[in-house]
């Protein structure tokens, strides 16, 4: 359940409650990364920022559906991850 990215980032691509983010760049570690999640209508729901290997984040306030994580660095490069939110309780799967 991971979705990998020229094996520098790897984020959980089917979220239940948490989504976790792994850094595995020597250079992307060391660095602060800034971080937004959008909707599908691309409305930033939450962002922030984080220095390290990764970052677990908590998802259990947003409604099931598809959404998009941006990763950015200090020098501007992007990483675009698609991903889905199921409730952990959902009946449908």
């Amino acid at each position: 359940m991971l979705t990998l990215t020229a094996g520098s980032v790897e984020i959980t691509d089917i979220v239940h409650d948490r989504m976790h983010v792994q850094i595995h760049s020597p250079i992307l570690r060391k660095s602060v990364l800034n971080y937004r999640i959008e909707s599908e209508q691309q409305a930033i729901l939450r962002k922030g920022s984080f220095h390290g290997h990764e970052i677990q984040l908590n998802m259990t306030h947003m409604p099931d559906g598809d959404y998009v994580f941006l990763l950015t660095d200090v020098e501007g490069t992007s990483y675009k991850f698609p991903f889905f939110k199921r409730a952990l309780n959902s009946s449908n799967g």
